[in-house]
This record gives structure tokens, sequence and C-alpha cells, in this order.
């Protein structure tokens, strides 16, 4: 299989696997980097991620039942416990020990349910993306997962230049100065930082208009964090252009955690809040669908990109100066998959 430029994902970083709703005492099969995961919860309601294949015939063991904190694979009944280890096989007076699954390491933070599926002992919490505000009172949203049908790399290379929005969001985030201010772009700390001051423009985008009640001239602010190598978050905040009080801006984020499922198909986990408002349920919903469409728009460009990506193999993409922190994302993210092909 030939691989894309840009679509090989790093093993060692951690993934969203799942929303904190969806992994239960039921069993949840999920395929991600290449490869088949069961998720569930113990009987203490902490996550349990494993491989989900049954050493025995391949069967899924997504497919069986929870036995107390084991899963029991519902073709022979052979049981695994959280740490992976055969506890239990039908007809024999002990478990089998080389029959092992592989567990890995999750931790639940902010509504996300992350696993490493790298090396085990570099699975450190403190290399967890800076997504806490997520579940910070000041911010209220709302987010969910889609399925994609592309590589991570091509909606990575989406959210970090959105010179795009006004061509292909004009009904929800397009601004029509989106092209006319140049970006400001650093790389600090193994994170990219971008920046687009849009100052006194004629109008804000259509989310801001219906959910601000923007009508004239307003500065427009968007800035985005790259945290390799999947980790996009899109800060955006209008204000009046007449206006020198800041208590008059109001600002969205949307955390943007973009999950390879394989080469060519992506979980893509979002979720978009807001500070202002924070009461209104109506907004909330509004600001979601909102999002959620210019996503879908985005989505149909995007699996088309993958599947002409594929048919050009062995040529270039022409890159231009709205470009930079794509091509430094890449980079960053290049030189991770290569640190663990050639490790020191």
């Amino acid at each position: 299989m030939t691989i894309l430029e840009g679509a090989e994902f790093p093993r060692n970083a951690w993934y969203v696997g799942a929303w904190d709703h969806e992994v239960t005492r039921q069993p949840m099969q999920r395929w991600l980097l290449n490869e088949p995961l069961v998720f569930y919860r113990s009987e203490q309601g902490n996550p349990v991620v494993l491989d989900n294949r049954c050493p025995h015939r391949y069967a899924p063991l997504s497919s069986g039942v929870l036995i107390g904190d084991s899963i029991q694979c519902g073709y022979h009944g052979w049981e695994f416990g959280p740490n992976g280890a055969c506890t239990c096989v039908p007809g024999m007076d002990r478990p089998i020990k080389k029959a092992q699954v592989r567990s890995y390491p999750a931790i639940e933070r902010w509504g996300w349910i992350y696993i490493w599926m790298g090396e085990p002992d570099k699975a450190d919490e403190t290399l967890l993306p800076s997504f806490h505000f997520m579940t910070d009172p000041a911010w209220v949203g709302k987010g969910e997962v889609m399925h994609v049908k592309a590589g991570y790399n091509l909606i990575r290379d989406n959210l970090l230049d959105l010179t795009h929005a006004k061509f292909v969001h004009k009904s929800t985030l397009a601004t029509d100065h989106v092209t006319d201010f140049p970006v400001q772009i650093v790389e600090e700390d193994g994170r990219i930082y971008i920046r687009r001051n849009m100052v006194d423009v004629a109008q804000a985008s259509p989310l801001f208009k219906t959910s601000g009640g923007f009508k004239g001239r307003v500065d427009h602010h968007q800035n985005f964090i790259f945290e390799p190598p999947n980790n996009v978050l899109v800060q955006t905040t209008v204000k009046s252009a007449a206006s020198e009080d800041e208590d008059n801006a109001v600002a969205f984020k949307v955390a943007n955690a973009l999950v390879p499922e394989s080469y060519t198909s992506t979980h893509y986990f979002w979720f978009i809040m807001r500070d202002f408002k924070l009461d209104d349920a109506e907004v909330t919903e509004w600001a979601f669908k909102a999002n959620q469409g210019a996503f879908l728009e985005d989505k149909e460009i995007i699996e088309q990109q993958q599947l002409l990506w594929e048919s050009a193999v062995g040529n270039i993409a022409i890159p231009y100066m709205q470009d930079k922190g794509v091509v430094w994302a890449n980079q960053i993210v290049a030189s991770m998959v290569d640190a663990e092909k050639s490790p020191e």
C-alpha cells in the first residue's frame, strides 16, 4: 500500500478514542491507527481499552460480554482482564498465560477518553493537549465525532488555513476579508501558533452575526494552536470596530482532535464552545449546527481530495505563503514518525 505524504502517524502520542458517554459497560469496537480496539468500563467506572482480537481464533472481543472487570469472548468464552491477561478458559482448570491481548493506557479528561498506542513507558500525562477549558464553567458548548473518508493530515491542513472559508463556508463561517489580511506564524515549545487580525472589516461572519448580534463593522481575530500530532484549537473573537470596550467582544473556541482510523480515514472529534449567553440552550444548539454544517462542507471537499491525492502519487502539491503553518505542521509530524522508525 502506498502511504500518501503526511498521512503517517506517530504512535507515541495521546489520541482521543471516544467520548466519555460512548464508553459504558457494553463493549464498544473502534479502529484507531489501523488497529481494532474494544472499549468498556470496569465496575469502578474506569475506562479499559484492549486489542479487540481474541488470541484464540481472532474473534472480536467486542461481541462478547463483561464478567466483572473481565471481558468474555462471544465465540468460545475465553476471558481477559483489564490488563489483557487471560483469566479464564472454559474446560481448563487454569488460564493460558501466553494468551495475552494488548492493553492500552487510557485517561479520561474533559469529556474524552484518551489512549496511548505507542510504547507504554512513554505514556506521560503531561503530554496531553491543552483542552482543559472544555469543562471550564466560563465556557459552554457541544460536540460530536464525525467519520471522514480521508487521512487526518488533510483535515489538519484544512483547519490550519482558513482562507478557504471565503469560498467554502459562505453561509456559515465566511468573512470576505479573510484573504486580505496576512497571518503571523510562530513555532514555540513544539507548538505552532497562527494568528490573523482582521481589523475594521465591513461585517462579521454569519456565525457571529446571528449569535453575537453584530450589524456593523467589526474587528475579527482568528487564533490557531497546533499541538502535534493531531490537535488543533481554533479561537475566534469578534467585537464592534466602533467600540473600545473589550467587554463588547464575544468568542468561540473549537477543540479539534483528528484521530486516524487508518491512513485514509479519520475519526474527527470536535467541540465548539462560547463565553457568552451561557444559559441559552438555543444558542448552544444553533452554534453546534452551524459548525457541523461548515464541516460537512469541508468533508465533501476533503473526501474528494483524498481520492485525487491517491491518483496523483509522485506529484507534488504547490504551496504558497498562506500554507506556512501547514508545511511546518507536516514537518513536525514527519519528524515524530521518523524518530519512531529510527530510535537512538
